[in-house]
Order: structure tokens, then sequence, then C-alpha cells
């Protein structure tokens, strides 16, 4: 049995690394720079600014996503023969349910298990990270990793 896994595994292997390969790019070339916009306008709004933190997370995320969408397009992933307008519907939809998820974990942590905001906005950010990589990868955009 375990040598049948390790066929398994290895005939796997090049997809597993290209996959790896392509959520690095990916993490690195698009959502770094999207999550310095959503940060730095979340911190902004919060400690300079005094707004309430659902506010801020609003305005900051719609800006980070921006940015996310537009470099995920040009630098991450490669087309599934959409039309764009198409791909933009589903990356506004991926957007919208990462806002949900993204508000969802922020009020969560801040109202219920008495988080700071931006403890609980750093949290958020990365499961919302998974989420967002797997609807582009796997739903939006060709599941053939570009960088490979």
């Amino acid at each position: 049995m375990l040598a049948k896994r390790t066929v398994i595994f290895l005939h796997y292997q090049p997809l597993i690394k290209s996959h790896f390969k392509s959520i690095f790019v990916y993490g690195l070339l698009v959502s770094v720079p999207a999550t310095l916009v959503d940060w730095g306008l979340y911190s902004f709004g919060i400690y300079v600014l005094e707004w309430h933190y659902t506010l801020v997370l609003s305005i900051a995320f719609f800006c980070g996503s921006t940015v996310n969408a537009l470099l995920s397009r040009k630098v991450a992933f490669t087309s599934k023969g959409y039309s764009k307008e198409k791909e933009m519907t589903f990356m506004y939809i991926a957007s919208i349910i990462g806002y949900l998820l993204n508000m969802g974990v922020v009020a969560f942590l801040v109202e219920i298990m008495n988080r700071g905001e931006m403890a609980a906005k750093i949290i958020a950010t990365f499961v919302v990270f998974a989420a967002n990589y797997g609807m582009r990868q796997f739903f939006i955009f060709d599941s053939k990793p570009r960088w490979k």
C-alpha cells in the first residue's frame, strides 16, 4: 500500500511543484502589493482617522481587491478562455465572497474573541488569501499554473 502511495505521489510531484511555485509567485507578485494597500488603508483608517473598523475594512478591502484583480490577470494566472467581461464578473464574485469571509473573520475576532482590529485583519488576510487563490486558480483562470 505504501509503495502505491509513493508511486502516486511521484506521478503528481511535478504538478504539485508547479502549483507551489504558482502559489509563491501569486503570493509575492500579486498578494503582497494588494495586502500592502489593504493593510495600509486599514491601519490609516483605524489609527489615524479613528473610523469604525467595518467602514475601513470595506474601503481597504475594495482597494486591495482591485490591485489583486489587476495583477492576477497580468502576472499570476493564464486565461481560461472567457471573455474579459466574464472573467472580471467572476473576479468580482470571488471578491465579494472574499469580502464576506474577511468581514466575518474580523467581526468574529473583534466582537466575540476580543482581539485587536489589526490583529484580526492580519489573521483574516491569511484566510482570505487561501480562498482567493483557490477561486482564481481553479475556477476563474486556467488550472494549469503559469509558473512551471
